[in-house]
């Protein structure tokens, strides 16, 4: 599970610096009003980051971390339990 989770966060955080470059190309300066147009509608599309969810929750390292905790409490839980 931890490989789906690893290129998830890439993903996002790779989504995250393709705005910031759609950002910071100099779109404001350009002559034509048609590329401004477009250049602005790519940044508002790219507000909110890329990644792979399922029903519940997005996949990412930090659900991975979250689900190894959860596992190590129950572990113990039951370790506790049976003795």
């Amino acid at each position: 599970f931890f490989m789906p989770c690893y290129y998830s966060d890439l993903l996002m955080e790779k989504s995250e610096k393709f705005r910031q470059a759609i950002y910071s190309c100099g779109w404001e300066k350009q002559p034509d009003r048609r590329i401004r147009q477009i250049v602005l509608f790519m940044i508002t599309r790219a507000r909110i980051p890329l990644g792979i969810t399922t029903v519940f929750y997005e996949i990412n390292l930090d659900t991975f971390a979250e689900m190894c905790r959860q596992s190590y409490g129950i572990l113990n839980l039951m370790n506790a339990a049976w003795e």
